[in-house]
């Protein structure tokens, strides 16, 4: 596969896709811009289930953007449902990014119908938080990209926001890199106590151009 980088790359890649792309893809890191910065309003969100709210003052919420047709990362929305098991005081909202609110519906038909299940064990796959909404046209999920001067909204992603409105932390989750394979449950633990979070991942990487200047790799690759 090397090759095949090489030459989507040009004759002399300064690193190979299959290295670095995968490996920042899923990395936080401690210079992101969205730290610290108030939680954009969810006002315009449409609840599928759950009564309308906006993000409740002094309250801990996570705010997980996902998406129905990525079959892949049914997984995290079972993980993220444990989750919200686990942890009874933090108000769980997840939000579809999906074309239509049709769309969300259906899914959740489907999850009821036990038709949302893991290939090989056949076990079914949960959405099962208080509250689920509908983004319509994104709106949401790009004041939420905006924070980290990302483009595009990486689906599923999760975000920490602590009792004072402010983002905590981020995480963009696939298929292959699962909520239980990130720290995520650690991270949301620590801003529940009031604790400093785990920003071992340091700053982003700069990764060099052809031309010798430093750019930065787009750390929000959106699948969809």
């Amino acid at each position: 596969s090397n090759s095949f980088c090489t030459l989507l790359a040009g004759p002399h890649p300064a690193f190979t896709v299959s290295d670095t792309m995968a490996e920042i893809d899923v990395k936080t890191y401690s210079d992101d811009q969205c730290f610290g910065k108030a939680a954009p309003s969810i006002d315009s969100l449409e609840f599928v289930v759950g009564d309308k709210i906006g993000l409740p003052a002094g309250k801990v919420t996570v705010l997980f953007f996902w998406v129905s047709y990525y079959k892949g990362a049914w997984v995290v929305n079972e993980e993220l449902t444990q989750l919200a098991e686990k942890n009874p005081e933090v108000q769980f909202i997840a939000i579809s990014n999906d074309a239509d609110r049709a769309a969300v519906e259906k899914f959740l038909k489907k999850i009821e119908d036990g038709r949302v299940i893991d290939e090989n064990t056949k076990k079914p796959y949960r959405l099962a938080v208080s509250h689920v909404a509908y983004d319509d046209k994104k709106a949401v999920g790009k004041a939420y990209a905006d924070l980290s001067n990302n483009t595009l909204v990486h689906v599923p992603q999760a975000f920490i926001v602590d009792k004072d409105g402010k983002v905590a932390w981020r995480q963009n989750l696939t298929q292959s890199f699962t909520m239980t394979q990130s720290n995520f449950a650690d991270q949301l633990e620590r801003v529940v106590k009031g604790e400093a979070l785990d920003m071992s991942n340091g700053p982003k990487p700069k990764v060099e151009a052809d031309e010798g200047e430093d750019v930065e790799v787009d750390g929000d690759l959106a699948l969809f």
